[in-house]
């Protein structure tokens, strides 16, 4: 169903949760604030991709541990989440400096 009014969602250690499974919560909850996915190891760019398509809101975004992530991924949710003001990144080996420019 839609969730049109969730402003704050955690789903950590949802170890099966992909990108396929963010794309698909996304569209559903625009007014999203904070959204914690820390220890997801399948959230691939596909899941950030979505995010910032639908969630323009987003202000904190805490993805530690997610393995799959990279700076592709960053980048999207950098130009499509303006108002973001907390992403935390720690142990995702496969960020570079590069997107956190």
């Amino acid at each position: 169903g839609e969730l049109p009014s969730l402003q704050v969602l955690s789903l950590n250690g949802c170890r099966r949760l992909t990108g396929a499974g963010i794309q698909a919560l996304a569209p559903k909850t625009p007014k999203l604030k904070t959204l914690s996915l820390k220890f997801c190891p399948k959230i691939e760019d596909s899941g950030l991709e979505a995010l910032g398509r639908h969630c323009p809101l987003l202000q904190t975004l805490e993805l530690a541990n997610c393995e799959r992530l990279t700076d592709e991924g960053v980048k999207n949710i950098a130009r499509g989440c303006p108002g973001l003001q907390i992403l935390d990144l720690s142990f995702c080996k496969n960020i570079t400096s590069a997107s956190v420019r």
